[in-house]
């Protein structure tokens, strides 16, 4: 699945208000999200971090300091950023949870991610975006059949998703269903050539 950024950041730069007078914090934040667009995420954590004392208790700071640093791949700070974020916005917030995920499974703690998985669809029961990461979580734990049922769910909800149909093949060939997993690569294939995963996939079924 796509990782999930925060939206927010880039709808403020496109803002018909882009000429506007911001406060101080403001104009770190439209610094931050600039450096982020062109890839520069360490100016973009700078800018942020010099943000005042008061906005760093805020929300958003936590949130985006948590994708900045996932993107960075300091997954340990990511990690810790994002539940600072959980702790603020209170236990009903699957955002920060949804952040959360990412670097753990930058980390390969594979059950860690499971969990907050986990308690994320105990809020949004049929959320597909983390059904599919549970699947990613359960391939890497050796769990493959479940895998295979978790990218079957995705699928019902997106049958047009080519990454979860890919993780499906791989997850049928796991379980040693080479001409099962050889039918949804293709399927992938069909439509997407070059799609990395599935020519592995189905090369590996030969």
């Amino acid at each position: 699945m796509k990782k999930t950024a925060c939206t927010l950041m880039f709808i403020l730069l496109v803002s018909p208000f882009a000429n506007a007078q911001y406060t101080p914090d403001g104009e770190a934040y439209n610094r931050s999200y600039g450096a982020e667009a062109v890839g520069n995420y360490e100016q973009a954590l700078k800018e942020l971090n010099g943000l005042t004392a008061t906005a760093k208790t805020n929300y958003i700071f936590q949130l985006r300091r948590g994708w900045l640093l996932y993107l960075s791949a300091q997954y340990e700070s990511s990690v810790e950023a994002y539940q600072k974020a959980s702790t603020i916005a209170g236990t009903s917030a699957i955002e920060p949870l949804l952040g959360e995920m990412l670097p753990l499974m930058g980390l390969r703690r594979w059950k860690d991610a499971e969990a907050v998985g986990a308690a994320i669809l105990k809020i949004t029961p049929k959320n597909a975006l983390v059904i599919g990461r549970l699947a990613w979580c359960q391939y890497n734990l050796g769990r493959f059949k479940e895998a295979e049922t978790s990218y079957r769910q995705v699928l019902a909800q997106f049958p047009g998703d080519l990454d979860i149909r890919a993780g499906l093949g791989w997850a049928l060939m796991k379980q040693n269903d080479k001409a099962a997993a050889a039918k949804e690569f293709r399927a992938v294939l069909d439509v997407a050539p070059s799609h990395d995963s599935a020519q592995q996939g189905l090369a590996a079924t030969k």
